[in-house]
């Protein structure tokens, strides 16, 4: 079993990076997220954050998991 959480369609690029954008999906309020089957998996997605204008300077790769 794979736990997975649930993303909107893929909305047009944005402009200045050329990236798809998605937000959670979610249901009354609360963000989708469920327990499937591995093989119902068709293929991972990496997701990048939007982080605005800057990033925490705080956040290195020992304090930040992937």
């Amino acid at each position: 079993l794979a736990y997975v959480e649930w993303f909107t369609p893929l909305w047009e690029p944005d402009l200045s990076s050329g990236l798809c954008q998605v937000s959670h999906s979610t249901h009354q309020l609360h963000q989708n997220a469920a327990m499937i089957h591995i093989d119902a998996i068709v293929h991972p997605c990496h997701l990048i954050p939007k982080m605005g204008p800057s990033g925490d300077p705080g956040w290195m790769s020992a304090n930040v998991y992937e």
